[in-house]
């Protein structure tokens, strides 16, 4: 994911005269610094071994964390990692359909956990070979 450099900014803002007006490119480059970052990432095998779900491409916060099941199995969870480290307490995925959201719970959901800086890598890990869902991580540039 790049962003738009500040001579590209320019050359979108004089591409015509109702561009150059709106200051488009501006406003593009600005929001590329405000809007979310929203990553997918589907468990459609085993994921025991803690597959990684992506690499940061820039430094970013996780704001939320949200699993959905598309699976019924007993004692279901995905525990999404910072590394080798759970970035909050294991999210309930035992339901097929269910929707669920990140909690601190026992594991406490705090800043070094959810701050990433480029490169790092984050990691789904699921409590039974049969877990299946869509995990989604959304954050915002830091």
């Amino acid at each position: 994911m790049s962003r738009l450099t500040e001579n590209q900014a320019k050359k979108i803002d004089v591409m015509n005269p109702d561009a150059q007006a709106a200051q488009l490119g501006s406003s593009l480059k600005e929001t590329q610094d405000y809007a979310p970052v929203i990553i997918s990432y589907d468990i459609t095998a085993d994921a025991t071994d803690a597959p990684t779900a992506f690499v940061a491409p820039f430094a970013m916060r996780i704001v939320d964390i949200i699993v959905w099941a598309k699976a019924t199995v007993g004692g279901g969870a995905i525990t999404p990692q910072k590394g080798s480290d759970a970035m909050c307490t294991a999210i309930a995925c035992a339901a097929d359909g269910a929707v669920t959201h990140m909690s601190a719970g026992a594991v406490v959901a705090n800043a070094a956990r959810l701050t990433l800086a480029a490169g790092d890598a984050v990691k789904v890990d699921a409590a039974n070979a049969a877990d299946r869902g869509t995990v989604t991580f959304i954050g915002i540039r830091v």
